[in-house]
């Protein structure tokens, strides 16, 4: 009984991830002031990937609700403000963590991104 109503809590919990992750488009595209134009890959898994040109940036992440997407980035190229990281992550020492929440017409993201391992406290 109780390992049911764990699986129902859970179900609850995850469906509305992957329902908004299976309605949006498995790419769009958008414009940032700080990284440039930003393009979102989609995955029905709810998994996400992204890149801007700008520094050659990448970002690899995972909707955590419906319209939220956490994860991390990394740049070949720092900008002015990145901190130099002690460790790589993907052969980069400028990296961090970002949380991204999709605006309200659902045409765009906002968000916040943090150096290194410092949590996400500057404006996306």
């Amino acid at each position: 009984m109780i390992v049911q109503i764990v699986a129902v809590g859970l179900a609850c919990l995850v469906w509305p991830v992957l329902a908004r992750a299976q309605a949006l488009p498995p790419t769009m595209s958008y414009e940032s002031d700080e990284a440039g134009t930003v393009t979102l890959q989609f995955q029905k898994d709810g998994a996400v990937t992204g890149a801007y040109p700008q520094y050659t940036g990448h970002l690899k992440g995972r909707m955590t609700s419906a319209n939220r997407i956490e994860g991390i980035w990394w740049q070949d190229q720092p900008s002015a403000d990145d901190e130099k990281c002690d460790t790589a992550i993907n052969g980069s020492l400028y990296w961090g963590k970002f949380t991204l929440i999709e605006d309200a017409d659902g045409k765009a993201f906002h968000g916040m991104w943090g150096s290194c391992d410092d949590e996400p406290d500057e404006k996306w």
